[in-house]
């Protein structure tokens, strides 16, 4: 089946994630320029016709170029808007600001401007990953479509494929990751265990332990939405190893890998780590880690269940099954 009017539109966020999307799509890139000016103004120009098009406008939010990625994407969305797209929706698989979502009265909303500015942009519909905290979706209110997708189905069906996996435990680093922990231990039928942080009684620096479960000569399989400074992390092993784990493996959606994360990771301990290709990871940076690194695609994923449904206006509830 022909696609005329879906087009794909990728920015430098993560261009190799949309251009595998678009080849499980069967289209190509829409040529465009993202560049920048020689005052260092962001420079946006799509080459073809999209009047009439579905447009799928691709774009993460990478560390250390958050604010040039966002500008991006909303200059992307306003030129789709005036080359006359019918409908223009934005995948953003690793989204800014989520973590400021709460105000004290001197503090901005974060993510609520940028909904905001994403709505002022053209955008109508929205694609996210594994956002920081699913409430966050309120924050673009009348939208018609807005999807927050799991990567729980991309570690369920990595796990699988070791012949050892029903001897796992699947763990959180803390407790408010415990209804994520809890969904991926029924559908892995493995049991779950659970850290929480106290205080040290002579230091009263906050401390991981493990408060939930058994794992003592266990595998346990650590699950979080993103690796950014990879403290959590290395707090989460520590303490799993010290409960007397024989291996800890770690699954994040979000490869932030921030400052020295990379040199954390590899004195942390840790066994493996699965992250996704919601963030785009060079082959220098793989080459730093001295831990089994296993990076798992969304592109199969997002382009059928996910971006030809949304076209075709087919139902999209296999996005959030297995």
């Amino acid at each position: 089946m022909a696609y005329d009017r879906l087009k794909i539109i990728g920015g430098n966020g993560n261009l190799p994630l949309a251009e595998a999307v678009a080849k499980y799509a069967g289209v190509k890139l829409v040529d465009r320029i993202c560049g920048a000016f020689p005052d260092s103004e962001t420079k946006i120009k799509i080459n073809e016709s999209i009047r009439g098009d579905d447009v799928f406008i691709f774009q993460s939010m990478r560390p250390g170029n958050t604010n040039n990625d966002c500008f991006e994407l909303f200059l992307l969305g306003d030129a789709a808007r005036r080359c006359g797209a019918k409908r223009t929706t934005a995948v953003v698989p690793y989204a800014p600001y989520t973590r400021q979502d709460r105000s004290n009265g001197r503090e901005p909303l974060s993510f609520a401007f940028f909904a905001r500015a994403c709505k002022a942009a053209g955008f109508r519909r929205y694609v996210f990953i594994d956002l920081h905290n699913p409430g966050l979706q309120n924050a673009f209110g009348d939208s018609k479509t807005i999807m927050d997708l799991p990567s729980k189905y991309l570690y369920l069906k990595e796990l699988r494929t070791r012949v050892d996996y029903k001897t796992y435990k699947v763990g959180s680093p803390d407790m408010g990751g415990l209804k994520r922990v809890n969904t991926v231990g029924k559908l892995l039928g493995v049991e779950i265990a659970c850290l929480d942080k106290e205080r040290d009684s002579v230091t009263l620096e906050p401390k991981s332990r493990l408060v939930t479960g058994y794992v003592k000569n266990e595998t346990v399989v650590m699950i979080d939405d993103m690796v950014a400074t990879a403290s959590t992390l290395g707090e989460g092993v520590t303490a799993f190893k010290d409960a007397g784990a024989k291996n800890v493996i770690m699954c994040a959606a979000h490869a932030l890998l921030v400052g020295k994360a990379v040199d954390k990771i590899n004195k942390s301990g840790l066994d493996e780590l699965i992250i996704t290709d919601t963030l785009p990871l060079s082959l220098e940076k793989k080459a730093e880690f001295n831990i089994k690194l296993t990076q798992l695609s969304w592109a199969e994923r997002l382009a059928k269940l996910v971006i030809l449904p949304l076209h075709t206006d087919s139902p999209t509830t296999h996005a959030f099954e297995e």
